[in-house]
C-alpha cells in the first residue's frame, strides 16, 4: 500500500529527527600548542598522536585521546638523553604503527651525525613505549636527505615503507620523489627495490612533495601528500591513486583538495599540510594536518579538529539519504606572520568521497574555524 506524506508531517519528522539532545561541538583549536607533522594511530578506541619536536630536549611527544578533541600528553618516544646514538638534532615527522602483535614501530626522521637527514625506527611492545632505537638509520644516503617516513600494511600481509627523498634540500635543488618499498614483517629491514610513487611534477606543487600517507579503499590505493614549502601559504594537500601499492599513482586533476583559506576572516587558517588519515571510533574516517591562521583574534599555537557532519539521513517522501564520510584527515598549519618552526598547530577534518569519481574531498577545501559537531 502506498503511503503519502503531507508537508506538515514531513516537517514534523524532520523536527523530531533533528531536535533531540544538544549536539556536542568543539571549535578549532583543540590543543593550544605547537604540534606539526602529526602521525595519528587508532587502537581499541584510543587515538595516539606523535608530532615533530625539532631540537627540543625531549623528542616526539606522545598524546592520547578518546574523541580527537580532548588530548592528554603521555610521554615521549625519546625522553631527554635517550635519542639515537647515530642522530643529532632535527627530530621530525614521527608515526606509530602496529607491525605485529605486541610490536609497535615508531618511524621518524633525524639528522645523522654526518649531517644527512635520515630515516630511523624504534620499537616497543606498547604504543606508549618505552621505545628502543634500532641502533642505526633504516634509510641513509650520504649527501642526500630522506625524511617524512610512513608505513602501510597491505591486505596480503606484506608491509611497506613510504618516504620522501629530500631533493629540495640539495644544492642545487633536485626533484623530491616519494618512494614505496617492501619491508620485513618486523618493519626494520627493507626488501627488494624502491618504487617511485609520485614526484613533484605539477605546477601547484612547486619545489617539492612530501608527507606521504597511503590508504586502501574499495580496492584502490590512495596516497595523500603535501606540496610546496610548509612556510608558504601555498602549502597544500594533494591526493593520487593507483591499482597497486607501489604505484605509479595518478594524481587528481583538481588538486589540491585542501588549501589555504581564501577568505579574509581573521580566524581562518593557512598552509594545511603533512596529513595522516585515521578511522573514527564511530566508523567515520578523519585526517589530521597542519595549517596557518591569520593573526587577529586567533590563538597562538593551536591543535585543531574539524569534523563536517552535514546532510540528511531520512527516507521520508523521497528525501535523499546521505551518509557521512567513512574517512577523515589530520594535518598542521601556521598563523600568518608566524612563519617557520615556532608555530604549526594540529588540525582535523572529516574526509568525504565523491562516489562517482572515486576521489576524496574536504568540504569547502579549507579548514573550519566555527563550532562543529564531534566526529569520534
Amino acid at each position: 500500500m502506498a503511503v503519502f506524506w503531507s508537508l506538515p508531517v514531513v516537517a514534523a519528522l524532520l523536527f523530531v529527527a533533528t531536535s533531540g539532545a544538544a549536539e556536542k561541538t568543539y571549535q578549532n583549536p583543540v590543543i593550544d600548542s605547537n604540534h606539526p607533522d602529526p602521525g595519528v594511530y587508532l587502537e581499541d578506541g584510543l587515538y595516539y598522536a606523535v608530532t615533530t619536536s625539532g631540537d627540543d630536549d625531549n623528542s616526539f611527544p606522545i598524546l592520547t585521546s578518546s574523541d580527537l578533541v580532548n588530548w592528554t600528553q603521555r610521554g615521549y618516544i625519546f625522553p631527554s638523553g635517550q635519542q639515537p646514538s647515530w642522530s643529532k638534532l632535527d627530530y621530525w615527522a614521527p608515526e606509530i604503527h602496529r607491525v605485529a602483535p605486541h610490536r609497535y614501530n615508531c618511524y621518524f626522521a633525524a639528522r645523522h651525525t654526518d649531517g644527512t637527514l635520515s630515516v630511523g625506527v624504534a620499537t616497543a611492545t606498547s604504543p606508549l613505549g618505552p621505545y628502543t632505537d634500532l641502533g642505526y638509520p633504516l634509510v641513509h644516503t650520504p649527501g642526500m636527505g630522506n625524511i617524512d617516513v610512513s608505513f602501510f600494511n597491505d591486505t596480503d600481509g606484506r608491509q611497506y615503507l613510504v618516504w620522501k627523498r629530500d631533493g629540495n634540500g640539495a644544492s642545487p635543488p633536485v626533484p623530491t620523489p616519494i618512494f614505496v618499498q617492501q619491508i620485513t614483517n618486523n618493519g626494520t629491514t627493507l626488501v627488494g627495490e624502491a618504487h617511485q610513487a609520485i614526484t613533484n611534477d605539477q605546477a601547484w606543487e612547486g619545489p617539492l612533495v612530501e608527507g606521504p600517507w597511503i590508504i586502501l579503499r574499495n580496492g584502490t590505493y590512495y596516497i595523500f601528500y603535501s606540496a610546496n614549502g610548509f612556510t608558504s601559504p601555498k602549502y597544500a594537500l594533494g591526493v593520487g591513486r593507483a591499482d597497486t601499492v607501489t604505484g605509479p599513482y595518478t594524481k587528481a586533476t583538481d588538486n589540491p583538495f585542501l588549501a589555504s583559506d581564501s577568505s579574509s576572516s581573521p580566524a581562518s587558517f593557512r598552509g594545511p599540510g603533512h596529513c595522516s588519515v585515521v578511522g573514527t571510533v564511530g566508523g567515520n574516517w578523519l585526517a589530521t594536518w597542519m595549517s596557518v591562521c591569520l593573526p587577529a583574534n586567533c590563538p597562538s599555537s593551536p591543535f585543531f579538529v574539524e569534523p563536517r557532519a552535514y546532510g540528511c539521513d531520512f527516507y521520508a517522501l523521497g528525501l535523499s539519504r546521505q551518509h557521512l564520510s567513512d574517512w577523515a584527515v589530520v594535518y598542521h598549519a601556521w598563523h600568518e606572520g608566524e612563519v617557520g618552526n615556532s608555530y604549526r598547530p594540529m588540525m582535523l577534518d572529516q574526509l568525504f568521497w565523491n562516489e562517482t569519481t572515486g576521489w576524496p574531498y574536504v568540504r569547502n577545501r579549507q579548514a573550519s574555524f566555527t563550532p562543529e559537531p564531534y566526529i569520534a
